[in-house]
């Protein structure tokens, strides 16, 4: 039987989210953002009644971050919700929430405060050592970077390269060359 069906027979709320925020979690990096968004969205209804929780902060994170991926404006109001409680944060989804405020930002034209908050994203990973948090905030930052210096994405793309070598994160390493 499959983690969901486990924790729901024994009313374990929290980690059928969990496991439905896990099960997301992949499709996002199969590019599967609308049935993540699917999935997260069903998820978090179903604990609509709960107090805050870091299970439910993560899949608030999750969903933001499958709705930036889409581009939708959405992606910013639930990455609010989630840093509206800073105690139910570890701070892998903190920094991983800012990256997608950021992101977010950036689509949405609001390009200084996406700046700012990329750029201490960026200084956040690096502090936490998270490596895919690392490479998350270099790569979405070069966007903004790209119209404003040329050198400044190169040396980006090549912080990214470093940290993919380091790491051993192949498909970071063809984007950072590409």
């Amino acid at each position: 039987r499959d983690a969901v069906a486990l924790y729901a027979d024994r009313g374990d709320r929290l980690g059928v989210l969990r496991s439905h925020t896990a099960q997301a979690f992949v499709k996002l990096a199969e590019h599967g953002d609308a049935a993540a968004i699917a999935i997260l969205r069903d998820a978090l209804a179903d604990v609509a009644d709960l107090p805050s929780a870091p299970e439910i902060a993560e899949a608030q994170s999750e969903l933001a971050r499958a709705l930036m991926l889409q581009g939708s404006p959405e992606a910013l109001l639930w990455s609010d919700r989630v840093l509206e409680h800073p105690a139910a944060l570890n701070q892998r989804v903190l920094v991983n929430t800012l990256i997608t405020r950021g992101s977010i930002l950036l689509y949405l034209g609001r390009l200084t405060e996406s700046e700012a908050v990329l750029r201490g994203s960026v200084v956040l990973a690096d502090r936490l050592g998270d490596p895919m948090a690392m490479l998350r905030a270099r790569n979405n930052m070069a966007e903004l970077i790209e119209g404003q210096s040329v050198p400044g994405v190169l040396d980006l793309a090549r912080e990214v390269y470093e940290i993919a070598e380091r790491f051993g994160e192949r498909t970071w390493i063809q984007q950072a060359i590409g």
